[in-house]
């Protein structure tokens, strides 16, 4: 498998992205992509001057699979 990061600048505080928003947000992403579950999906938050920091990595099959 290979991972693909995919980093997005939001508005909000760390506290505004719990367990279940962040759920939310990794399976929206795997939805997306063809052979990968939520549980193939990591986000991240993290905090930046007056907003946040998304960091999704997402495993994605080879292309040989």
């Amino acid at each position: 498998m290979e991972v693909v990061r995919t980093e997005l600048t939001a508005a909000g505080s760390v506290d505004d992205y719990d367990d279940a928003r962040k759920r939310g947000i990794a399976e929206a992403f795997a939805a997306e992509v063809d052979g990968v579950d939520a549980a193939d999906v990591e986000v991240r938050v993290a905090d930046v001057a007056g907003s946040v920091k998304l960091i999704v990595d997402v495993a994605v099959p080879d292309a040989a699979d």
